[in-house]
């Protein structure tokens, strides 16, 4: 998908490729990175969530709640 935007004028060649190189694999090396920089913004965003803060309460006293068997 990403392939053809960084090969030998591409359109990504010259902008892009400058930092990550321009060539055959360099465009699953950009997915690679895009997912890479997507899921740091889920883990910075998910903490912020009320629900999801929510749920951890709750997972945290069910848990304390039990007794071992």
């Amino acid at each position: 998908m990403f392939t053809p935007l960084l090969v030998d004028g591409g359109a990504l060649a010259d902008t892009l490729g400058r930092v990550i190189g321009v060539g055959e694999s360099r465009g699953i090396g950009l997915m690679f990175g895009l997912v890479g920089v997507l899921l740091l913004v889920v883990a910075v965003l998910i903490p912020r969530v009320r629900s999801v803060r929510g749920l951890e309460r709750n997972v945290a006293r069910s848990g304390a709640d039990r007794k071992e068997l």
